[in-house]
């Protein structure tokens, strides 16, 4: 019998050793790639391009683009500020974080978020489980106002609101992209941060 456990015991080393050295290779070759694969996060106020600019990041890096509030409009059926009228902004974050645990899930995105989703810190733990935030930062004067932003009808709201978010913004972003300039120089700010994040 002490042949065949040697010979057990010899197989079972065998084994280890092998899947061991291939767990090791699978990591190499792995790293460069999951770098790649994770999702770039825009995070910062309503109004400052981050879909725009998003979906030419995606275009120029290859990945997928999702919008967070296009995705939540088509499950609550309805605009956004007439949801918020009808059912309040908890209800609103509620759907939020429920969309943002779906698309966190997936890999290979460029993601563009609401303003208020850093107000959650599980929207922002999901989001960094395999993507890199960015803040696209541009200035309170410079953002987009009314057209159906419920909770920046106008420029003094943006502004209130902007302060508000603020240290939100600066805790939350692993890097700041400003987009105070032309949409081609917002792009590449953007890309420029992804790019020394994946490094």
């Amino acid at each position: 019998g002490l042949e065949m456990l040697v010979a057990q015991a010899k197989y079972a080393v065998e084994i280890f050793l092998d899947t061991h050295l291939e767990d090791a290779r699978i990591a190499e070759i792995n790293t460069p790639l999951l770098k790649e694969r994770s999702n770039l996060v825009l995070v910062g106020m309503s109004g400052g391009g981050k879909s725009t600019i998003g979906k030419r990041a995606a275009e120029k890096l290859g990945k997928g683009f999702v919008d967070t509030d296009e995705l939540i409009i088509e499950r609550i059926k309805m605009p956004i500020a007439e949801f918020f009228a009808k059912e309040g902004e908890p209800a609103f974050r509620e759907i939020e974080t429920k969309v943002i645990h779906e698309v966190s899930a997936q890999n290979n995105l460029v993601i563009a978020t609401g303003g208020g989703i850093i107000k959650n810190p599980l929207n922002v733990e999901y989001l960094k489980r395999n993507g890199r935030l960015i803040w696209l930062k541009r200035d309170a004067d410079l953002l987009q106002t009314g057209n159906g932003r419920p909770l920046a009808p106008d420029q003094a709201a943006a502004q209130k609101l902007y302060q508000e978010r603020l240290p939100l913004y600066t805790a939350t972003a692993e890097a700041i992209a400003d987009n105070n300039g032309t949409l081609e120089e917002g792009l590449s700010a953007v890309l420029q941060c992804y790019e020394s994040l994946l490094k």
